[in-house]
């Protein structure tokens, strides 16, 4: 079945990127039997990225979102397209020939919401990510790598700038929850929900992108604010969505004791990160209190069962708390 796909990019004051990025992504565009049509979304640059995509790439349409709204300036832009399926990109990539098929393909399954793609480092030799799963211990949400395989695999997560969505029911989500503002878990956060709902989220390991790994985030949050929003952002995801009222007790009468230990050996990150969750705890609560559809239980199990190809390999190692 003949789809129509828009390959979105997120470009803000990214002049050394959008070179490989868009040579490597007008081609996959071309060489894909569906109807792709190429996007930047710019998010107010204050360089003159417009001006040289315009004059370098005329086949790209590019979109100037309202505001700089980090990656939830996407949400009005992918609710404003008309395509089947969008799929979200990073500018600090480039694009296997051949990546954009087989993440589409998966959408033959009509409970699909999406399709992430494998990442690997700039020249191809490391794996940056794989199938995401989830599960808790002691009254903590922990996720992790599945083993790399041979096959596409269901996934928790599809992370936000390598990824396929159903543009429908992204929209139908309302998009990336700016509760994580300015970015971290958002991704996560989107398929979780979509989880919940009963639509499923797949990684396919043979559309293949080159990642310059960390170097927009670096630019954005600046590397000593990146671990703290990474924290805060768990505490949050965690208590707008993971278990029962039962767990969420425990999680809140541990959390004192999860700022305060570290402090010990010197580790300041999980006080100041739960310190910076404070605000926003309320809104996270509401949330949970609004949901609907399956606990996170259910979800964790239906990955765990679901492989859909998965067969063991070695594992991509991942830090968690």
């Amino acid at each position: 079945m003949n789809r129509t796909c828009c390959l979105m990019v997120l470009n803000y004051n990214g002049r050394q990127h959008l070179e490989d990025c868009f040579s490597t992504l007008l081609v996959a565009a071309a060489n894909s039997r569906h109807d792709c049509r190429v996007v930047c979304v710019d998010n107010r640059s204050t360089e003159p990225d417009v001006q040289f995509l315009r004059e370098r790439f005329p086949q790209v349409e590019v979109v100037v979102a309202a505001r700089n709204d980090f990656l939830f300036s996407l949400n009005a832009v992918v609710a404003a397209r008309s395509e089947d399926i969008v799929v979200i990109l990073n500018n600090d990539m480039r694009f296997h020939p051949d990546f954009v098929d087989p993440l589409i393909a998966h959408f033959e399954d009509p409970s699909l919401f999406a399709a992430a793609s494998q990442l690997v480092n700039w020249d191809g030799s490391t794996p940056q990510n794989a199938a995401r799963r989830g599960w808790t211990q002691n009254a903590w949400f922990y996720k992790g790598w599945r083993a790399i395989g041979e096959g596409a695999a269901a996934s928790l997560e599809a992370p936000g700038g390598a990824s396929a969505y159903n543009r429908e029911r992204f929209v139908e989500l309302g998009g990336f929850d700016p509760l994580y503002r300015p970015g971290y878990y958002e991704d996560l956060d989107l398929s979780y929900r979509a989880w919940a709902r009963g639509w499923g989220t797949i990684f396919e390991p043979t559309s293949i992108i080159y990642h310059k790994e960390g170097v927009t985030l670096d630019d954005v949050f600046g590397r000593g604010r990146i671990s703290r929003v990474h924290f805060r952002n768990h505490v949050l995801f965690t208590l707008k969505n993971i278990g029962d009222w039962r767990f969420l007790a425990a999680f809140l009468l541990l959390l004192p004791v999860r700022a305060l230990r570290p402090l010990v050996r010197g580790d300041t990150l999980p006080l100041r990160g739960i310190l910076a969750s404070i605000a926003r705890l309320p809104a996270a609560l509401r949330r949970r209190m609004a949901r609907a559809g399956a606990g996170s239980a259910e979800i964790f199990e239906r990955i765990e069962t679901s492989g859909a190809g998965h067969r063991p390999g070695r594992a991509l190692s991942e830090a968690a708390r």
